[in-house]
């Protein structure tokens, strides 16, 4: 759009797993077993980035991505099964440094993931780390 701004969608998937034997107290009763925690959000946002301008080939950027998550929880403990998933309002600030050459221009970031509340399903936080390609266009 600008020198130093620009613009774009992104869509994303992270899915989170753990698998661990536990035991659970509860008033006058315990269950050992094992559970299956998954956790997962899928992510469609409207980016903006601002690159700060260097004189070297690496140039630094900050950004800010709003748009919806779409999450889904779920607990498997032995014959018990919960589960949780829906719409949820999200921004997502960033992060991170840009390497450009000629033809191709890697890019390092971090980006912290925030859903709110939505309904039943709770808010949502977590940090992402990416690393990827950019196609310069002029």
């Amino acid at each position: 759009i600008l020198p130093f701004f620009g613009a774009g969608v992104s869509a994303g998937f992270i899915d989170f797993r753990q698998k661990r034997r536990k035991t659970v107290v509860r008033e006058n009763a315990a269950l050992t077993a094992t559970q299956l925690r998954m956790m997962g959000a899928f992510s469609i946002l409207a980016n903006a980035m601002f690159h700060i301008p260097t004189k070297s080939l690496v140039e630094p950027y900050a950004g800010l991505g709003i748009g919806t998550f779409f999450t889904y929880r779920s607990l498997d403990i032995g014959w018990i099964y919960l589960e949780d998933n829906g719409w949820h309002f999200g921004m997502s600030p960033s992060l991170g440094v840009q390497f450009r050459a000629p033809k191709v221009h890697v890019i390092l970031g971090s980006r912290f993931n925030w859903a709110a509340k939505a309904g039943n399903t709770p808010e949502e936080l977590f940090f992402t780390f990416n690393v990827g390609l950019g196609f310069p266009a002029f």
